[in-house]
């Protein structure tokens, strides 16, 4: 294991812990990239899971949005921005967003 792993793993145990209290209320938010040992380590507790598909429609949204107000108010190129180059923006931005 590489010394990232070796935290996870060791902060993974302190959050079980503190889950295991009892008669005591813990949440937990953990974010991360899909991991197998997170997933397994959490099976048994109640959790959900969101997935950067999850949100991908509404970061689309966001960001044609944002690039439309942007031209709309001339702080992006003056204004002057075709639709090609519109689109461009909004694929290279969503694509690398990943849904996140």
């Amino acid at each position: 294991m590489n010394v990232p792993q070796i935290s996870r793993v060791f902060i993974l145990e302190d959050f079980l812990s503190l889950a295991a209290k009892p008669n005591k209320t813990v949440k937990i938010l953990i974010s991360s990239r899909y991991s197998l040992d997170i997933e397994d380590r959490l099976r048994d507790l109640p959790h959900v899971c969101i997935e950067s598909r999850d949100s991908a429609e509404d970061i689309e949204n966001y960001v044609k949005t944002e690039i439309a107000l942007r031209v709309q108010d001339r702080r992006l190129l003056l204004g002057k921005v075709s639709q090609e180059l519109t689109e461009h923006i909004q694929d290279v931005l969503l694509g690398g967003a990943k849904g996140m």
